[in-house]
Parts: C-alpha cells; sequence; structure tokens
C-alpha cells in the first residue's frame, strides 16, 4: 500500500474495506495499523486515524444523509467510533454493553442507525452511538451484518451458529431455518436472496439462501 504518492509503502494486514456511498473513488481501508483513505480508485492512500489511540480497524460501514458521509469503525477492544466528512475520528460507544465490536451495517441513508455484531450478538443505535440495544433472540458471537438492499429494516447476521433474520431494525431476531449449528462468516442480501459462507480447510461452503430452498453453491 503506497503512502501519500510518495513511493513509501505500509505494510499492514487489511481486514475491512468500505466504498464512499458519495463519491466515486473514494475507499476506505481498515487496517492492523489503522485505517487508510484513497480519493483515487487506490493508486495513493494515506492514513486516516485522528482521534483514534487504539488502530486496530476491523469494521467499517459507510452511510449519506444530507450531503454528508458517516464513517463507522469498529476498533478492536475499543468499541466504535464514527467520523463526519473525514473529521476527527469521535466515540460512538455510549451505553454499548460490549466493545469487542467484530462486525458493522449502517443504513444508508441514515447514518443515524447502525448495528454492531459482538461475541454476545447484535446491537442496534438509531442515534448515532449514543444509546445501544441488544436485541432479543440473538446471543451468539456474530462475525458479519448485512442489511437488506431493499428493504432496510431487514437484517441478516451471521453467528457461530448460523444465519439470523431481524425484520425490525434489529429489535428481534430468528434463526433461518436449516441453518443451525453452522459456522457462518460471511453474509450478502437483496430481496428474497441471502447468501452465506463459511470457513474450513476440509468444508468451506457457500449458501444460496431463499423461500424456495436453500442451495449449496460452492463446498469443499
Amino acid at each position: 500500500m503506497a503512502s501519500g504518492g510518495s513511493g513509501a509503502e505500509q505494510h499492514c494486514t487489511i481486514v475491512s474495506l468500505s466504498e464512499s456511498p458519495a463519491r466515486a473513488g473514494v475507499l476506505y481501508a481498515g487496517t492492523s495499523d489503522g485505517i487508510f483513505r484513497t480519493t483515487n480508485d487506490g493508486a495513493d492512500w494515506s492514513a486516516f486515524n485522528q482521534g483514534l489511540a487504539n488502530r486496530n480497524a476491523v469494521a467499517l460501514a459507510a452511510s449519506v444523509a444530507n450531503g454528508k458521509t458517516t464513517l463507522y469503525a469498529g476498533i478492536g477492544g475499543s468499541g466504535v467510533f464514527k467520523s463526519v466528512d473525514g473529521g476527527v475520528w469521535t466515540p460512538a460507544n455510549g451505553d454499548l454493553a460490549d466493545k469487542t465490536v467484530q462486525a458493522l451495517a449502517v443504513d444508508p441513508a441514515n447514518p443515524d442507525k447502525v448495528y454492531v455484531g459482538t461475541p454476545k450478538g447484535v446491537f442496534a443505535s438509531g442515534d448515532g452511538g449514543a444509546i445501544w440495544k441488544a436485541g432479543t433472540g440473538l446471543s451468539a458471537d456474530t462475525r458479519a451484518i448485512a442489511i437488506d438492499g431493499a428493504n432496510a429494516g431487514t437484517l441478516y447476521a451471521a453467528t457461530a451458529t448460523g444465519v439470523f433474520k431481524s425484520a425490525d431494525s434489529g429489535a428481534t431476531w430468528a434463526a433461518s431455518a436449516g441453518q443451525a449449528g453452522r459456522d457462518v462468516r460471511a453474509v450478502a442480501a437483496r430481496g428474497a436472496n441471502v447468501f452465506a459462507g463459511g470457513p474450513g480447510s476440509n468444508d468451506a461452503f457457500l449458501l444460496k439462501l431463499s423461500p424456495a430452498g436453500d442451495q449449496l453453491l460452492y463446498a469443499t
């Protein structure tokens, strides 16, 4: 990763990415050594860490409203931070009970509605991180969260015990039929189609979940 066009390279582990929903060519990378930003499709990168003492950025999510971009970052062991239009990072932990953030999602049209996945399940905030509430029905280790692209009030969580769904913006959760016990690490959703994937040297998988029935797309 070249920094600032100087040719100098930053060596780190990239663990999360988020594209600006407002500006083409703007991308954020969360790494083991902080957050980096590019404004030219990745040709040059610059550090974007002002306000962060702990720089282990494990998750990123962005939203745009009223012409302003709000970027949230899950910082390993330190909870949630946010930056508005590239400003200084400020804590958005409020009363968050578990600051071991492993996943983040934010309503693409409402930056105040943000969700975090933790070892204790999913917590939701409707005011930009001041107040957090745990969803009922889900207390499993949560590794990824997806917001339905067709309905922002419908969420999916990838957990150590399967895929869970919420139809009320994270207030209540229910396990998806047939997926109990699966170690799921990734999830994506749009409308009736949900895709879920998990790890394993001999049992990795990719599933398509739909009302018509689950379909195994890949397995080792």
